[in-house]
């Protein structure tokens, strides 16, 4: 795993619980496509200048100043038929045993929501790589942020998690809390 992350402090209007989707989902999925052998993952984030359109998926990118994630693997990478409907929620890849293969269905949804932008490049044996851009929010002077909610704070409710598949169980699982609700998780249907 390499992380360069050189955009420190600067803001987008979105959700941190969709962030933390969206990077799991990726990273997942970056994973899965890199198999038991292993390869490199990268994660970055930094902030661009598009001068020019670009066409993109979810929407075209417009000039402007952008935070962009990049998420790179070294897996099996897909052919531009798969790259065309990996987006659709209903469309997969995956076994019924590796996972729901709603991943990128969500990471598209959190970059719809945001405003963003995404660019995919993939060549089958050698790799993907995803490139999320959000608008950079600068906020006015004047303007005091809405007060967060932070990790220790606890919501109403309790919430009983139940997934079969364990890496997914313990992410989202571990998000909820984050959220500060209180989170009961077993992969045992009967339980």
């Amino acid at each position: 795993l390499r992380q360069r992350i050189s955009a420190r402090g600067i803001q987008t209007r979105t959700d941190a619980a969709q962030i933390y989707q969206l990077v799991t989902n990726l990273c997942t999925n970056a994973v899965q496509a890199m198999g038991k052998d292993g390869g490199q993952l990268s994660v970055s984030l930094n902030v661009t200048r598009v001068k020019t359109p670009v066409k993109a998926v979810v929407s075209d990118l417009t000039p402007g100043e952008y935070l962009k994630l990049t998420v790179r693997d070294t897996g099996c990478g897909m052919s531009p038929e798969i790259i065309d409907q990996i987006f659709d929620p209903t469309y997969t890849t995956k076994k019924s045993s590796s996972g729901t293969g709603l991943g990128l269905g969500v990471v598209h949804s959190v970059v719809k929501n945001a405003g963003g932008s995404i660019i995919v490049h993939s060549v089958p044996d050698k790799g993907s790589t995803f490139e999320i851009y959000f608008p950079v929010h600068r906020e006015d002077p004047g303007h005091k942020p809405a007060e967060s909610i932070h990790a220790g704070a606890r919501r109403k409710g309790r919430i009983l998690l139940v997934d079969d598949n364990a890496l997914e169980l313990r992410t989202v699982h571990h998000m909820l809390v984050l959220l500060g609700f209180r989170v009961s998780s077993t992969n045992d249907p009967l339980k």
